[in-house]
């Protein structure tokens, strides 16, 4: 079990190395490839390989350049750890006490969970690291990257195809028939009005919310540097305090009471909440902006969103095509339902057939869809109602690459949290600034974990079962 401690630990603070060139570099414009090399963002001095080290670079520089000797900001290594910390929950909660009932059963130790349920939690890892570098952004810019939403939805489509072990078909949230065929009708429905966009738009510049803020939104390489050291103090006793805590946590595994697994997964949701009302507790020039940016398009906010319907004209013509020709013709209703629970065997001679690759596909397919049309009802609806945008589209990209990787059910509780947590946030920054606007994407995030770390006594409780029993009649 150390074994498997040490290697996650290793892979979230890589990941989040890698996280801060994103965070650091996309807003200012900059390559990602170009340099090659990390430097510091005031001399731009070559970091050396053994300073670079995540977090253990930080403390043996002492938190200052060894050029010049300028204090480094805190969010290197807060980042590095912080992204450690979440794929340590995501193991803790795949492969030492398991969360969701789709997972191996218990009686199974973690390597042998990782043997059979590693693309399932590969694909999770994907989605939070992407989510976190979005959230990162969207916390200082108000804006939302969706290329690494897209990646992470390819991402989910891939690995659930090859992810369809015979416990996991009645315990994890799969679409039946019907479903299955109306969600690949939509899929197909939206992929075509894509593909004419990308036409449309070859020679055109990119939509805004893949791009970064323009003159005046971003941040000065200043803004990455701190100059008050004392600043930094409460965040690092909360890392140690976290980290310390995880550790003593964990002694339940080599049976050592402690607490259990709710007492680690808890102490990260905590540690990321905390975390957010600190680097969001600063005013902003985006603060400002954004909102006025918001007045400005109001004027045509309604028509806009009229016009963004027609995106789902050809998809729910699909849709609505589909599900008449499932009701009508039995022979194509029960073929479809053959290919999509037909069985292939994993390779090896006389191994069972538990490769349902068309059913992964579904599976995914069906939580892109309810996770992105949650997200698109919002935002049409609310905008309607009150004129001005509601919700961006960069947090229903979110929504939808969440629903493909971890299902529906995570998507549709997380964003009712999301609120909650949205607003419990900006009470908690009050006493530091006032601003109208607020950041979904991180609670958005924070939310989609919590659910995910959470998601057996969530999904066990009477009201969500009501709840998902009536959205699965409908389905």
């Amino acid at each position: 079990m150390l074994w498997w401690l040490a290697f996650f630990t290793a892979l979230g603070l890589c990941i989040g190395s890698f996280a801060n060139v994103l965070i650091y570099r996309l807003p200012l414009g900059q390559s990602i490839r170009e340099p090659r090399w990390s430097h510091c963002p005031h001399c731009a001095t070559r970091i050396r390989w053994r300073d670079n080290l995540p977090v253990i670079g930080y403390l043996l520089l002492k938190g200052r350049c060894r050029n010049c000797r300028l204090p480094i900001s805190i969010r290197y290594p807060a980042i590095e750890a912080l992204v450690a910390l979440v794929f340590l929950a995501l193991a803790d909660a795949f492969l030492i006490d398991p969360s969701h009932p789709g997972l191996r059963p218990t009686n199974a130790g973690a390597t042998e969970r990782l043997v059979t349920d590693w693309p399932i939690l590969t694909a999770h890892l994907i989605l939070f690291a992407c989510l976190f570098v979005m959230s990162a952004i969207d916390l200082e810019h108000y804006w939302v990257d969706i290329r690494f939403s897209s990646f992470a939805a390819a991402s989910g489509f891939a690995l659930h195809s090859v992810w369809t072990p015979a416990y996991s078909l009645a315990t994890w949230p799969r679409p039946g028939t019907t479903f299955a065929a109306v969600s690949f009708a939509v899929i197909v429905g939206l992929g075509a009005v894509w593909i004419l966009r990308i036409v449309s738009l070859s020679e055109a510049d990119p939509p805004d919310e893949e791009t970064p803020p323009q003159e005046g939104a971003a941040p000065s390489p200043s803004r990455y540097m701190s100059r008050r050291p004392s600043s930094r103090t409460p965040l690092v006793m909360l890392l140690a305090l976290i980290a310390a805590c995880w550790v003593l946590s964990c002694l339940d595994v080599f049976e050592v009471r402690t607490g259990g697994a709710a007492t680690r997964l808890a102490l990260v949701c905590g540690g990321l909440f905390a975390a957010l009302i600190w680097a969001g507790r600063h005013p902003q020039e985006s603060d400002e902006q954004i909102v006025e940016t918001l007045e400005e398009e109001s004027v045509d906010a309604r028509r806009l969103a009229g016009v963004e319907t027609l995106i789902f004209v050809p998809a729910v013509i699909y849709a609505v095509l589909v599900a008449i020709w499932l009701q009508r013709d039995p022979t194509f209703s029960g073929g479809f339902e053959a290919l999509l629970m037909r069985a292939w065997a994993p390779g090896e001679t006389g191994a069972p057939a538990t490769w349902r690759p068309l059913l992964g596909l579904a599976t995914a397919g069906s939580g892109f869809i309810i996770g992105g049309s949650l997200g698109w009802a919002v935002r049409l609806g609310f905008t309607l109602l009150f004129g001005k945008e509601a919700f961006g589209v960069g947090d229903i990209h979110m929504m939808a690459a969440a629903g493909c990787v971890a299902g529906w059910p995570v998507v549709v509780i997380g964003f009712f949290l999301a609120c909650f947590l949205a607003m419990l946030g900006w009470v908690a920054t009050l006493p530091f600034k006032r601003t109208a606007a607020i950041p979904l994407g991180p609670w958005l995030s924070l939310s989609f974990l919590i659910t995910v770390l959470f998601y057996r006594p969530i999904t066990e409780s009477r009201m969500i079962v009501n709840f998902a029993e009536a959205v699965k009649y409908f389905l």
